[in-house]
């Protein structure tokens, strides 16, 4: 049985110990958008809609507009790699990889980052693919939105896909 005073130990000892075994950890999350511009037309540039997600608001889809998915990546201390590879419109698939690290400041520096739009499925760079890449990165700050783009094309037209970066703090579980 525990004393008074041992259970005021105890309970001090907890939280010391507590704030270590539920630390926030960071969050990269990644939302994919496509957009689908038919042959002969252009797609508005600034986009309304993209604009607005950059901006924190929430505003419905036009039509030529999809969101594919939406990736979580939990952040560790020390840099990791990462990798995502996503179904895009039609045949067409999405690479992404970069490194990520958690800034002292709380940010995520996102570097070695390459995507892949390729045009089908069956060969990385198909006529129609494109690929972006960024040896320097970005940072991520939480509450924040960063976007990269690249485009494939196809017989309906060109595919731009949207991958916009954001950060939050989450508890791990």
């Amino acid at each position: 049985m525990i004393d008074c005073a041992g259970m005021r130990w105890l309970v001090l000892l907890g939280f010391i110990l507590a704030p270590g075994l539920c630390a926030a950890d960071t969050l990269l999350i990644m939302d994919v958008f496509a957009r689908v511009t038919p042959a002969g037309q252009t797609a508005p540039n600034p986009d309304p809609f993209l604009e607005s997600i950059l901006q924190g608001e929430t505003s419905s889809a036009p039509e030529e507009v999809s969101q594919l998915d939406r990736k979580w990546f939990q952040i560790a201390p020390t840099a990791q790699d990462l990798k995502a590879d996503l179904n895009g419109i039609g045949s067409q698939r999405v690479a992404v990889s970069f490194t990520v690290s958690v800034l002292p400041n709380g940010d995520c520096a996102v570097t070695n980052f390459q995507a892949l739009a390729s045009a089908t499925n069956k060969q990385s760079f198909a006529p129609g693919s494109s690929q972006v890449s960024s040896i320097g990165g970005f940072t991520v700050s939480p509450g924040k939105r960063v976007m990269q783009s690249l485009t494939a094309f196809s017989e309906a037209g060109q595919v731009t896909y949207y991958l916009i970066f954001s950060a939050a703090k989450g508890v791990a579980g």
